[in-house]
């Protein structure tokens, strides 16, 4: 819905993107969370799904500035990531993700003539609000809900609206079904350009996996 109301233009130009995400992970150092030799570390646990919020946004493409902060574990992992982007001529987003707290893990898509709210939890959401600007500080609001898939019988999620995942198979079997080699929702520039991001992160703060050495 968020990319439908972003092309009809009905936000105007979109200039800014908002997000957070985060949790309370376990504190034991074994935890895969804090393992470098299984590449732990919140950036490529949760920090991806804000990365991806602002590349829907502003497109495929790397952002001409990114500027990082984070703090590191004890054993060399990003517990949490601070990410200002800027896309020269188009808008920038401001971003963070955290292993250490919970946050409210919104998502706002500012636009010249509105903007676009993405409810908790912004990664699997089940609600949208569109506003549209009728003033300075005045907005009129549009919401709307979406129903999770149900979860079959006997099973349970391991995380909240994790139901979501299906529409995730759904569109690949959609792309196999249509002999596409990309899905047209998330291309592979696109998909690049997150990884690329995240690894500038990595690579500002400091995280190093031993693999990578």
């Amino acid at each position: 819905k968020a990319r439908e109301v972003l092309a009809s233009g009905e936000i105007g130009e979109a200039k800014y993107v908002q997000g957070d995400f985060g949790f309370e992970a376990p504190t034991e150092e074994s935890s895969r969370l804090w393992d470098p030799k299984q590449a732990g570390g919140g950036m490529l646990e949760i920090g991806c799904y804000v990365v991806q919020a602002a590349t829907m946004v502003f497109g495929g493409t790397v952002p001409d500035t990114i500027a990082c902060s984070g703090q590191l574990s004890s054993t060399g992992c990003d517990e949490d990531g601070l990410l200002s982007l800027t896309w020269a001529g188009k808008g920038g987003a401001s971003l963070m993700f955290t292993l250490k707290a919970n946050t409210p893990e919104h998502v706002t898509i500012i636009g010249s003539k509105g903007n676009i709210e993405i409810r908790s939890p912004a990664h699997c959401p089940t609600k949208v609000v569109v506003n549209r600007m009728k003033g300075r500080g005045l907005f009129e609001p549009e919401e709307f809900t979406f129903e999770l898939p149900k979860c079959s019988e006997g099973h349970s999620m391991n995380f909240p609206n994790s139901e979501g995942f299906l529409y995730q198979v759904q569109a690949v079997e959609k792309c196999l079904g249509d002999g596409l080699k990309e899905c047209p929702d998330i291309t592979l520039d696109e998909s690049l350009a997150i990884v690329r991001i995240m690894d500038t992160f990595r690579k500002q703060i400091g995280v190093v996996y031993p693999f990578e050495k």
